[in-house]
């Protein structure tokens, strides 16, 4: 017994060094994932956008305007019309929108437009709107079908007219920022190929203001990442 006394003391401090080593270690791995996690909340504070996601053109808005009511086409009457025709956007939802030779999804596409781009219409009827190519040159517009009423947002007038733009850059994303300039935080992240509103004109100053489609402030853009486009104003 007396021969066997040291090993046991021996094991015995090697368990006892194991298990410091392993609460050591778990001790360490939980205080760096609290780290982590504060790191990732203070950066989606910032950025008010998740750290590993690129939002789409209508999925953030951190603008300081007043809100404005976003409306479809579904809310307009025809005596709100001009001459029978109004321009809106296709609501943005990350893909393009069908448009049909009658009023209702039993009938066959005729075409289809992306998502954010403007288009011309008529005031709906029982719930579908016809729509038509829009030209800048005078030519008069020619029908192309009808899209439902409640694809189609309509802008808010504000005091800036807006026009659209579409969204050109290399790293795939634009920033949107609270302020004109690179030292204000951002607020949301626009993909590249996104059409989007902004006020000014031409698009050659700085920063331009850009908004949702229903016409409420989002922040500010470099202009060097918008290309425009011939559009109506809104």
């Amino acid at each position: 017994m007396k021969d066997n006394l040291p090993i046991g003391i021996i094991i015995g401090f090697l368990c006892a060094i194991a298990l410091l080593l392993v609460g050591g270690g778990l001790a360490y791995i939980y205080v760096k994932s609290q780290k982590e996690k504060v790191l990732t909340e203070q950066v989606q504070a910032e950025t008010n956008v998740p750290a590993d996601s690129i939002a789409t053109s209508e999925q953030t808005s951190g603008g300081t305007e007043e809100v404005v009511a976003e409306a479809t086409a579904a809310d307009i009457s025809a005596a709100e019309s001009n001459d029978g025709h109004l321009f809106g956007l296709i609501k943005d939802e990350g893909g393009i929108t069908n448009i049909r030779k009658g009023r209702g999804t039993s009938y066959p596409v005729a075409s289809q437009v992306e998502d954010g781009m403007f288009i011309m219409f008529d005031p709906p009827v029982e719930g579908w709107c016809k729509v038509y190519d829009h030209y800048t040159d005078g030519t008069p517009p020619t029908a192309i079908g009808y899209v439902s009423a409640d694809k189609i947002v309509v802008p808010a007038k504000t005091a800036e007219d807006k026009y659209i733009a579409v969204v050109r850059d290399e790293d795939g994303y634009t920033n949107i920022r609270r302020g004109p300039g690179t030292s204000h935080p951002v607020v949301g992240r626009v993909k590249d190929g996104s059409y989007i509103l902004y006020s000014g004109s031409p698009v050659n100053d700085a920063w331009l203001k850009v908004y949702s489609q229903g016409g409420t402030l989002r922040g500010y853009m470099s202009s060097t990442r918008l290309v425009a486009l011939e559009s109506p104003e809104f």
